[in-house]
């Protein structure tokens, strides 16, 4: 689903885009007191990134042809499940990638199916610090929160992205994505998320815009964005990560996306369907 260039379009990206930003800026203050309270610098986030922005390597990721990109899922589910995200990230039309699965088990039976296509471009990661926990805490690994942190660890592209392990990527979503934050310098671009309803693609979230209820009640959900619908600079890995890796979060991925806009990137948002939630 693609919408016209033009200059209402362009209005409506700059309409979203600020409210995306007001709503995540008081959602993030108002849910995260507690960690200010316990040492975390969030200002001192926010001037990192004034300082980054002026280094010769930040601006580098916007001048290359091809920059890799990195792509980290966090996996639970079944193998017949997780391989049709997989599938769908390496298919991608873009292909500078690098694919970076996080588990908090060993899945003898995913590395099997690793060994088989064999794709150098994708790589397993244990979540060791997970795999033996129960209870509250078992639940929260699961949810993949902790498992992006440890995928942000070890990702090497220039811009990143995160896709649950029961979603699929549209063959353009990198494509796109990288177009987009390279002609606008970007720091984050934003898309839709759809959904499959008899048969054909449907925007998820789209049709709520302009209900009082959407945006200050919706939390991450604004304009459908969420860990999955996100496109970042990697500049964010080294910003976020006392946040994102810190131990007390309870929010996980909704809060780094809350954290990412409450720093006041540059932002677009790309109104095309990139990604497919089940």
């Amino acid at each position: 689903m693609i919408f016209k260039k033009s200059a209402t379009h362009a209005l409506l990206n700059e309409i979203l885009g600020r409210i995306a930003r007001i709503e995540s800026t008081v959602n993030f203050f108002y849910d995260n007191l507690e960690f200010h309270g316990q040492g975390l610098d969030i200002f001192g986030l926010s001037k990192k990134l004034i300082s980054v922005r002026k280094k010769r390597e930040f601006k580098k990721s916007f001048e290359l042809k091809n920059p890799k990109v990195t792509v980290i899922i966090p996996v639970s589910r079944e193998l017949d499940i997780v391989k049709k995200s997989i599938e769908s990230v390496a298919t991608q039309t873009y292909t500078n990638f690098e694919l970076i699965l996080v588990s908090e088990s060993p899945r003898i039976d995913l590395k099997k199916y690793l060994d088989k296509i064999n794709d150098k471009r994708i790589s397993f990661v244990l979540n060791h610090q997970f795999s033996s926990v129960t209870g509250d805490w078992a639940k929260w690994a699961s949810s993949g929160g902790k498992s992006r942190t440890l995928g942000m660890k070890y990702a090497t592209g220039e811009f990143f992205t995160f896709l649950d392990d029961d979603d699929q990527m549209l063959p353009n979503k990198l494509n796109d994505c990288v177009n987009f934050a390279k002609s606008n310098k970007y720091e984050v671009v934003g898309h839709l998320n759809g959904n499959i309803v008899n048969g054909k693609v449907k925007p998820i979230g789209i049709n709520k815009v302009g209900k009082t209820r959407y945006f200050l009640g919706g939390g991450v959900d604004y304009l459908g964005l969420g860990s999955n619908t996100i496109f970042m600079h990697k500049f964010f890995l080294e910003i976020a990560w006392p946040l994102f890796n810190y131990k007390n979060l309870r929010g996980n991925d909704s809060v780094f996306v809350r954290m990412v806009f409450a720093l006041n990137p540059k932002y677009g948002f790309l109104p095309r369907i990139l990604t497919i939630k089940n």
